[in-house]
């Protein structure tokens, strides 16, 4: 199963600046060096998190963002990319729509204040 995100390089911030944006990337980053599936279970969240602060739903991620956008934010190869939405989908962590979004599982953050 081949999962694709949709193209776009313009990602807009609401409800918070650049810097603090750049300021969880690189937490991100460094906590989750050598572990891709981590990386992106992060970023994820991160992007529930501004759902449920500009009051959509927050399990559901159907920004408009590019594989490459992805890899290049994480530092991440397109394989590792795939393999790590693979083993979330796996452990039944996030499901792909129809219409291509993730729809991620409470199961992903079990102690979020999201839930």
């Amino acid at each position: 199963m081949s999962i694709a995100l949709r193209l776009s390089q313009d990602v807009t911030l609401a409800g918070g600046s650049q810097d603090d944006f750049t300021a969880r990337r690189e937490k991100i980053l460094q906590e989750s060096r050598n572990q891709p599936t981590a990386r992106l279970a992060a970023l994820l969240e991160v992007l529930s998190r501004r759902n449920a602060d500009e009051g959509r739903d927050p399990y559901l991620i159907d920004d408009d963002l590019s594989c490459r956008f992805i890899t290049d934010l994480l530092g991440l190869s397109i394989e590792q990319l795939n393999d790590s939405l693979h083993a979330l989908e796996a452990r039944e962590l996030l499901i792909v729509t129809e219409t291509g979004s993730l729809r991620l599982s409470a199961k992903l953050w079990p102690n979020s204040p999201l839930r």
